[in-house]
């Protein structure tokens, strides 16, 4: 069975806290966020943004337990969880965070207290 945490946080959100966070409170789970995984590639700008999600869809499906991070405003988004919801036995948990007055510690743990059982595992 494989758990997806499918965490969109847009770019007013501070989510390198908010992740270091919940990667503290969810250690089973890997982290990929999309951003590491453009870093990685060294080929012209198109081929670097549809690469980098193939490489993390790739990664998603390896796992057991994911974080994926990402600013949600990319059409390979959409795509890529409609692959991953096809492979057997994967289920996918959407977050979308938004601006908040709480601390980093705060929302993650209210975000690890807002899943579903089975996620928290």
């Amino acid at each position: 069975m494989r758990h997806i945490l499918n965490l969109i946080a847009p770019p007013l959100v501070d989510k390198a806290l908010i992740v270091q966070n919940l990667n503290e409170l969810l250690p089973h789970y890997e982290l990929l966020a999309i951003e590491e995984f453009r870093k990685k590639q060294k080929r012209n700008a198109d081929e670097v943004e549809t690469n980098a999600w193939r490489e993390l869809w790739l990664a998603a499906l390896q796992t057991e337990y994911a974080i994926i991070v990402t600013e949600g405003d990319s059409v390979h988004l959409e795509m890529m969880l409609e692959r991953l919801w096809r492979a057997p036995g994967t289920h996918i948990f959407t977050l979308t965070l938004e601006p908040s007055s709480l601390a980093p510690q705060q929302v993650a743990a209210r975000i690890v207290q807002n899943l579903p059982e089975d996620f928290k595992e």
